[in-house]
């Protein structure tokens, strides 16, 4: 018997090897507290719409997907979703927005009318029942603007807000109270990019790296500003500035040194394609413009994909996943006058060569979420879940 057990294990191992890597979470927008948007998940095309779901309070919010649920906040409610079938598990009434998953917990902010006046409350929520396990309403520093919460987030088992007024807020997970927080050097709208010890900030025209174990923000002078969200990938850090340029820094311990700057892109933020030592995806200023890859060591073009992108990218093994739009077309391939196409975009990484396109009935802003062998859109009011034809 022992003998036996000596030659299956070799096999067992072998087999164990060839086994698909479950696909990670997608915990929040971007995905990752680098707001990267890449997913260790191959889906290769072609795809199949599995299900749709629809709910006006969907429009406007970020969805957030684990264990097998998607989590949607809206106008209509923080509702949960199956991924296999997209029937509701549950749903929690009310308000809600800015949405983080982790550890089976559903973080997510609730917004009450009060005397003319709209408060938020911070809550924690099940993910697997939609019990409200506590709701606390917000206070801030007691200013207004520090009532108001814009983003959560989490890096290394800790958990963080962003407010109205530019602060970066770590809370406690068991009861929802203030940690400790930090005031930004000038005002910014995006969550920061966690990498390291390190969280890294842009906004009005600074540039600041706030040191977590030390809770002390060094800034680094001024520069081109801007108030999008940044990226690190390995060692670089992307974040635009203002009339549309795209500004990338190498990192060491912290420490960004710039490296270029490309003008004329509409936007970065928009993802990293996973293709050597990682792609920039941006769009370009035109609105009849095209998809960008630009190599992060030194800014210079990989390739340029026809569309007008409408939202945020995510990447998954050798694709980049995007909604946008390019133009409606006839059955001899030419283009239709000025009518454009809602769709989500199916690109390859190495040579931006569109493998797919899938017509979706509205405008889309958001990032796919790709998760467990589906990508998720959220177009207007409804809810879009593809799976691998094959599945």
């Amino acid at each position: 018997m022992k003998s036996t057990g000596i030659l299956l294990l070799p096999a067992l191992l072998l087999f164990a090897s060839h086994l698909p890597a479950r696909a990670d979470d997608w915990p929040s927008a971007f995905h990752d507290p680098a707001n990267t948007g890449v997913s260790v998940e191959t889906i290769h095309p072609p795809l199949r719409l599995a299900w749709t779901a629809r709910a006006a309070g969907f429009i406007g919010q970020f969805p957030v997907a684990a264990s097998g649920l998607l989590i949607v906040p809206g106008s209509g409610g923080l509702v949960a979703l199956h991924l296999d079938g997209g029937t509701r598990a549950w749903k929690v009434p009310g308000k809600f927005h800015e949405t983080y998953l982790t550890d089976g917990t559903v973080y997510s902010v609730k917004t009450i009318r009060v005397e003319d006046r709209d408060r938020d409350h911070l809550l924690a929520v099940d993910a697997g029942t939609g019990k409200i396990r506590w709701d606390v309403l917000w206070e801030g520093d007691g200013t207004e603007p520090s009532q108001s919460l814009t983003g959560i987030t989490g890096y290394q088992q800790h958990l963080y807000l962003t407010d109205g007024k530019s602060r970066l807020i770590e809370f406690d997970p068991a009861n929802g109270k203030e940690v400790r927080a930090t005031q930004f050097p000038a005002w910014s709208m995006g969550l920061p990019a966690f990498s390291g010890d390190y969280a890294f900030w842009g906004g009005g025209h600074v540039l600041a790296t706030l040191s977590l174990p030390a809770w002390q923000t060094t800034t680094w002078g001024i520069w081109d500003g801007g108030n999008s969200f940044p990226i690190v990938w390995q060692d670089y850090l992307a974040i635009q500035g203002p009339i549309n340029t795209t500004q990338v820094y190498r990192l060491q311990d912290g420490k960004p040194t710039f490296l270029y700057r490309c003008y004329g892109e509409k936007g970065v933020g928009h993802g990293i394609a996973p293709v050597g030592d990682g792609l920039l995806l941006s769009r370009s200023d035109n609105p009849a413009g095209y998809l960008a890859a630009r190599n992060l060591a030194d800014g210079k073009i990989r390739w340029q994909a026809p569309m007008d992108v409408t939202g945020l990218c995510s990447a998954a093994g050798e694709y980049v996943y995007v909604c946008g739009q390019n133009r409606k077309r006839n059955r001899r391939g030419q283009p239709i006058g000025d009518r454009w196409q809602d769709a989500l975009f199916v690109i390859r990484a190495r040579d931006g060569k569109i493998s797919a396109k899938y017509p979706l009935p509205r405008h889309s802003s958001f990032p796919p979420v790709i998760v467990d062998g589906h990508v998720i859109v959220a177009a207007g009011n409804e809810m879009r879940c593809y799976t691998a034809a094959g599945r």
